[in-house]
């Protein structure tokens, strides 16, 4: 997988950049260790009910039925925490004393055990932010009406979408 990075230098202060690297690196490590930040990177999907239950809403209302697939979600959204990586190979660039530089960060990537919870704050921000509300039995699950009798549902598995209404116009 090829990862864009950009390296950003302040020259007076290589030194101490370099030991925050190496420190945010073993911090990085930590945080992907069983028990610490380990155990809070639980990201919720539709159980296999909901989407049986809007599939079979959806036939007896007649609702048009779609589905899709967000391509690359994890790069959608941000990292909370500074996290370090090597340089992918054939992209290394090195210090002015020759030393090994590394990137930072700024988007969840597949692998990091943070980046599912990461991608459902952001569409659950987007679709709320649209005016639906989710579910209180499953937080993938969300609903959004409007003023002329139109609905629109989605059900969210990670990346995919099932999606049933009554109008295109929402």
């Amino acid at each position: 997988m090829n990862v864009s990075c950009r390296h950003e230098e302040d020259q007076a202060n290589v030194q101490a950049e370099r030991k925050k690297a190496k420190d945010a690196e073993y911090q990085a490590h930590i945080k992907n260790e069983y028990g610490y930040e380990y155990l809070n990177t639980y990201a919720p999907v539709a159980s296999i009910t909901t989407i049986r239950l809007i599939l079979a809403i959806a036939c007896i209302l007649d609702l048009e039925l779609d589905n899709m697939d967000v391509d690359t979600a994890y790069l959608q959204s941000d990292l909370e925490e500074k996290i370090y990586v090597k340089q992918p190979p054939g992209y290394e660039q090195y210090g002015p004393n020759g030393e090994e530089l590394v990137c930072l960060l700024h988007k969840s990537l597949y692998g990091l055990k943070q980046s599912g919870i990461n991608w459902h704050k952001k569409i659950d921000g987007w679709f709320r932010g649209y005016g639906f509300h989710s579910s209180s039995t499953d937080p993938c699950l969300y609903v959004k009406f409007g003023s002329s009798g139109e609905i629109l549902v989605i059900v969210l598995y990670v990346d995919d979408l099932i999606i049933a209404g009554n109008s295109r116009d929402m």
